[in-house]
């Protein structure tokens, strides 16, 4: 296996884009037509809101693709205890962190501001909310970490530059009709738990983490395969748009034919499945092609996003939330308050970033990242 021997500090920064990239996608439910954490009585914008909300079909599946890149890499250079004690800290005590004192502060703050009512109080969604990725990656990682060391020979050793189009297309159905079974036992489940917390439970520890393992196997494969990273160096950015526009097109089209309504007609959900796949997939490619280029060099303001880019998205939304109903009081043009949210969001959890990260204790209660 040609191991890669210099830090691909574009996929670093990647990595930190699209973490941060969450505060635009959550800023846009606030004056989205569904119901979220609070939604703007006064502030709607329907065409901004379509638009970012497309990015949330493959923004976290090309997340979960360079996780799986990472964690090859890891495992394979620093072994097994390394990597499940990383695991521990970046992952699992973060998570514990935010959903016990960090995510509590929106649900109070909506319960007081009369947003929610008392039985929210006791929704496991308020408290986990936007950390369920953590939830995921920790569960494959640790299903990962399991695996024994043939299965990564034999995908190291798979030849996917001789594949005849046969076995792609092969593979492609595989994948999709894998990504049909976590929705097919989250609808046999609720007919047996309901959809309490007992359900909401079983959901983030098995059924989310399964539909995200196609895409952590692809970092996964981009990282031990040599063969394949050399074929996707060579596919040309045209065609990856093009996939990716075209399946965008069409998700849009069942979105914008359903009023970009929550609740999706099951014909719908069938027809989105491998929609989503092809534009999941076309993205993260096209991103790792780009960003793993050696040009991006190491910075100062590529090493403080990495540093920075997981507080800020654990602490963001709180923020997001309180700034949304205080701004809601004073901004009347909707375009403008959807900037506002954004930017006071950031700033505030970038100063919260900063504050922890002078802080040791606190700096490795919520990951403590550090760039080599």
């Amino acid at each position: 296996m040609e191991v890669i021997a210099v830090r691909l500090h574009g996929l670093d920064l990647l990595r930190s884009i699209l973490m941060l990239a969450g505060v635009l996608y959550h800023a846009s439910l606030v004056i989205g037509p569904n119901p979220w954490g609070y939604n703007s009585y006064e502030h709607t914008l329907p065409i901004l809101y379509s638009v970012v909300h497309l990015t949330h079909y493959f923004r976290m599946e090309a997340f979960f693709s360079l996780s799986g890149f990472f964690s090859a890499l890891v495992l394979i250079k620093k072994g097994n205890n390394y990597f499940f004690i990383g695991r521990l800290k970046k992952l699992l005590i973060p998570l514990i962190m935010t959903v016990l004192f960090i995510n509590p502060i929106q649900v109070i703050f909506l319960y007081i501001n009369g947003e929610i009512d008392f039985s929210a109080l006791y929704n496991i969604n308020g408290y986990i909310a936007h950390t369920w990725f953590l939830i995921s990656l920790f569960v494959i990682s640790f299903i990962f970490i399991c695996l024994p060391r043939k299965a990564l020979s034999h995908l190291r050793d798979l030849k996917t530059n001789k594949l005849s189009i046969v076995s792609v297309i092969l593979v492609f159905l595989s994948c999709v009709i894998f990504l049909y079974i976590p929705r097919v036992i989250n609808v046999l489940a609720s007919l047996v738990l309901g959809d309490g917390n007992g359900f909401k439970l079983f959901s983030y520890f098995l059924t989310t983490p399964m539909k995200y393992i196609p895409y952590f196997l692809l970092g996964v494969l981009l990282f031990l395969n040599y063969g394949f990273r050399d074929t996707i160096s060579k596919l040309r950015i045209k065609f990856l748009l093009f996939f990716l526009v075209s399946s965008l097109i069409g998700i849009y089209c069942i979105e914008f034919y359903n009023g970009f309504d929550k609740v999706v007609p099951l014909m719908f959900k069938v027809a989105i499945v491998p929609l989503q796949f092809i534009s999941s997939l076309s993205f993260s490619l096209l991103v790792f092609k780009v960003f793993s280029s050696e040009r991006f060099k190491k910075s100062e303001l590529v090493n403080f996003l990495v540093r920075s880019s997981l507080v800020v998205f654990l602490f963001h939304q709180p923020v997001l939330i309180i700034s949304s109903y205080y701004l809601d009081l004073f901004v009347s043009n909707s375009f403008i308050y959807y900037v506002s949210i954004v930017l006071v969001t950031y700033a505030i959890s970038f100063i919260i970033f900063i504050m922890i990260e002078r802080n040791k204790v606190l700096n490795n209660l919520f990951g403590g990242w550090k760039v080599s």
